[in-house]
């Protein structure tokens, strides 16, 4: 039996998540928990739904991405996270790996 993975995504551009919610349907280990389009509201699906992994956009509209990864990593310390990159420059990524995220992910090809 294949454990799922499930992966909540958090970004502002329903493009990016619609790509995402695609692409994990299309792995069968991989599972789409949910797509928020606020860092708010991704804290309360995050809370709701518990996913394995979380992607979350460091511009988002309102709450920053740097604030929801804070929230989330103060509630649920365990919590597994990657940012989500468009811009260049590294200060975004380096607030984001301070304030708790494992990783990151761009999406700009370099």
């Amino acid at each position: 039996m294949i454990e799922l993975i499930r992966i909540l995504c958090i970004d502002d551009h329903p493009l990016i998540l619609a790509g995402v919610e695609s692409m994990l349907d299309s792995e069968p280990d991989l599972q789409f928990a949910g797509g928020a389009a606020s860092g708010e509201e991704g804290i309360r699906l995050f809370r709701k739904r518990r996913p394995d992994i979380a992607l979350i956009d460091l511009r988002l509209n309102g709450m920053s991405g740097i604030a929801t990864i804070t929230a989330i990593r103060n509630e649920f310390p365990d919590s597994r996270i990657l940012a989500l990159t468009a811009y260049k420059g590294d200060d975004d990524i380096h607030r984001a790996l301070a304030a708790g995220a494992r990783g990151y992910l761009d999406l700009v090809p370099r």
